[in-house]
């Protein structure tokens, strides 16, 4: 058998076998692409459900979640984004290029540096995810801007 395939096509490997046809067309894996970029945080089976009230596509889950992995698609966890506008910026940069030439004994030990945190208190431990792939990653208009609180609480602390 070897010898044989070898003489017929050139080659050692095996041919490939058809296998089982794609349960989806190409068409409909653009429908899944629309919904989870239009949707980033639903889960697959949220997506699931969408596609089949919207697009008529009836399919399992794993099946979206397949598909949207071939993409490249991978469920990250939501980063909080710092908003700066620009202003405060160039205030903090000429701040910064003011003091930059500061030594800790002369200058540095004359300042406090404070800062607060914030706890949520009764609040699961669940992180906000989404859907994106690895060229989306610094988008600004995927990561809130902020988040709803619940009950909090107020810690203050100082450096010096």
């Amino acid at each position: 058998r070897f010898l044989e395939r070898y003489k017929a096509t050139g080659t050692s490997a095996a041919s490939p076998k058809p296998g089982r046809p794609p349960f989806f067309t190409a068409r409909d894996g653009r429908c899944i692409s629309r919904a989870y970029k239009s949707n980033r945080i639903a889960s697959t089976r949220s997506l699931n459900g969408i596609l089949e009230s919207n697009h008529g596509l009836g399919m399992s889950h794993m099946t979206v979640w397949r598909h949207m992995k071939e993409m490249g698609a991978k469920k990250r966890v939501l980063k909080k984004a710092v908003v700066v506008r620009k202003p405060n910026v160039i205030k903090r940069l000429r701040w910064v290029k003011a003091r930059r030439r500061w030594t800790v004994e002369l200058d540095w030990k004359c300042y406090i540096f404070s800062d607060e945190c914030s706890v949520q208190l009764g609040r699961k431990n669940s992180r906000g995810e989404l859907w994106r792939t690895d060229e989306e990653k610094d988008r600004p208009h995927l990561h809130p801007s902020h988040h709803q609180k619940i009950v909090c609480s107020m810690f203050w602390g100082c450096v010096s």
